[in-house]
């Protein structure tokens, strides 16, 4: 049987980010939204360093990236992240970058330019 996910995690998602220490993502996604979900909320994230983490997490300015998928690799890592002062202006900054407004008007923008 799933495990029951507690009514209002959604809506509290934001807060646990902004809560959190570090958010941890051990395993490998395409494109990595958990790290851009939590570098929106100026936290910084130990993640992988494959898939898309690799695309949005700056290594050592918005987070870590793991190169082995140890637990000893990841206690390192968030050891080593919480040991860091992170700058939560620029984590939510870096996380701009992947906006869907900035992602809409770039599309447009080449759009566009192809039939220009």
């Amino acid at each position: 049987m799933p495990a029951k996910v507690p009514i209002g995690l959604t809506s509290n998602a934001r807060d646990l980010y902004r809560r959190s220490a570090v958010t941890l993502l051990p395993g490998e996604e395409d494109f990595g939204i958990v790290p851009l979900e939590a570098q929106a909320c100026g936290r910084p994230v130990v993640a992988l360093g494959r898939g898309g983490a690799r695309e949005t997490i700056a290594d050592g300015q918005t987070g870590t990236l793991v190169n082995g998928a140890s637990a000893e690799a990841f206690a390192e890592a968030i050891t080593r992240t919480l040991s860091l002062a992170f700058d939560d202006a620029a984590i939510r900054a870096h996380a701009e970058r992947f906006s869907r407004t900035r992602f809409g008007d770039e599309m447009e923008a080449l759009i566009h330019a192809a039939s220009a």
